[in-house]
């Protein structure tokens, strides 16, 4: 599978999931994906140690993006994080407040969600994404910094 299907496939799986599979709802994500263009550089996948340093530099701009849902982040999340849940059918409109030319930095619980939220966001045309591949489970395991609600 080529690197646009790919990309067109998980922003459309997304969309179906969260928008219906009437007909007149496929036509109109259709049109939606007709707009929407893989970005001419991708985001970077970064590790624990790469996540902790970014976050503890705290490079102009960053933001920190937690795609879980409400009860996991108030659960506990990495410092600084604000919680943009993948699921809420707003979750496009949400990632509008945000600077495109600003480093992101996203995650989930194990990475799969915080993945298809790293194409999205690529769609959008945000400029400098980090996915923290490893995910919320493994920052625990390694006993890094949290915060609670």
């Amino acid at each position: 599978m080529s690197e646009r299907s790919a990309f067109v496939s998980s922003i459309f799986t997304w969309l179906l999931s969260h928008y219906g599979k009437s007909p007149a709802c496929i036509a109109t994500l259709i049109g939606i994906l007709s707009l929407v263009q893989p970005p001419d550089v991708c985001a970077r996948d970064i590790n624990l140690a790469e996540a902790l340093t970014t976050i503890q530099k705290q490079e102009a701009g960053l933001r920190i993006v937690d795609v879980r849902t409400r009860g996991e982040y108030e659960e506990g999340h990495l410092p600084g994080a604000i919680n943009m849940n993948i699921a809420d059918p707003n979750f496009p409109i949400m990632l509008q407040e945000l600077d495109k030319s600003a480093p992101v930095l996203i995650y989930c619980r194990t990475g799969r969600r915080s993945g298809i939220a790293v194409n999205i966001l690529e769609g959008m045309g945000f400029a400098h994404v980090l996915h923290m591949k490893d995910g919320w489970i493994a920052w625990v395991k390694s006993n890094l910094p949290i915060e609670r609600e």
